[in-house]
């Protein structure tokens, strides 16, 4: 009987231990999950799956546009992680807004915390107080405090000027090319606004082969990207040109020729002004 009496609270005490950890395993993992939500605008893959801890990887469709003589606009999505396993943790942004060409100050670097918007859980900022008609460089790493910066993400852009429609735009540069994975070719043509003549409203891109057969047929865009995703050969060289328009005119085309699986042809990946 006195065994019997003994036991009893033994067994209310492991009970109790247990709920506790039980309790505290639920917790854990609910702060790792909101972590995971607040860090990469919500989880993609799934509720149940907490963040990663691991080197974030670059965040994803980095784009810049002016909004303003003096101030631009930049917007990203979060790194992604493997499906399985979640999307790593992401404790901050790291934001640069530099001159092209300068070498960053500690002032052009912002860390403090944002939040997400939209339903894809995109990041949006302003930064104002720049220089009209200037070519700005923006740069965004995810970072862990624990393990540190992922690799960064650098977008062009340039600001707004006065002179903005009285001559017409001059050649773009960083004209470059990227190929797409995929069962069929793809392209990514990328490149920076202009360095002189007026402000570019808008961007023609024009896709040929040598011999002249046109498979985009000035495409214009706002955005200094575009992706060609069909009609393309493997072993084909095609001309890309890019133009920068505005209301007083075009500016010179910039041309890249490019073999679809093979190398770029002359300058390194550089436009070469027509």
């Amino acid at each position: 009987m006195l065994c019997g009496t003994g036991t009893a609270p033994l067994r209310a005490a492991a009970g109790a231990t247990a709920a506790l950890v039980l309790a505290a395993l639920l917790l854990t993992a609910s702060v790792a999950h909101g972590r995971a939500g607040a860090a990469a605008g919500g989880d993609s893959h799934g509720p149940e799956l907490p963040c990663v801890e691991e080197v974030p990887g670059p965040v994803l469709k980095l784009k810049a546009r002016a909004v303003g003589e003096t101030a631009l606009t930049f917007q990203w999505l979060p790194p992604r992680g493997d499906r399985r396993r979640g999307d790593p943790c992401v404790d901050f942004y790291e934001r640069t807004v530099v001159e092209a060409g300068e070498a960053p100050q500690d002032s052009d670097t912002a860390t403090d915390p944002i939040d997400p918007v939209g339903r894809e859980g995109e990041f949006v900022v302003t930064k104002d107080h720049l220089r009209a008609a200037t070519n700005y460089r923006v740069t965004v790493r995810a970072v862990s405090a624990r393990l540190g910066p992922g690799p960064a993400t650098t977008a062009p852009v340039r600001t707004r000027g006065s002179h903005d429609d009285s001559r017409p735009p001059g050649a773009v540069y960083a004209l470059s090319v990227r190929e797409q994975p995929g069962s069929q070719p793809g392209l990514l043509v990328t490149w920076a606004p202009p360095r002189s003549g007026g402000w570019a409203e808008e961007y023609g891109l024009s896709v040929s082969t040598a011999d002249g057969r046109r498979l985009v047929a000035d495409e214009r865009t706002d955005d200094t990207e575009l992706a060609v995703t069909s009609g393309l050969r493997h072993g084909t060289l095609y001309e890309i040109r890019v133009t920068a328009y505005n209301r007083a005119g075009a500016g010179p085309a910039a041309l890249l020729k490019h073999s679809v699986g093979g190398a770029l042809a002359g300058g390194g990946g550089a436009g070469e002004q027509l």
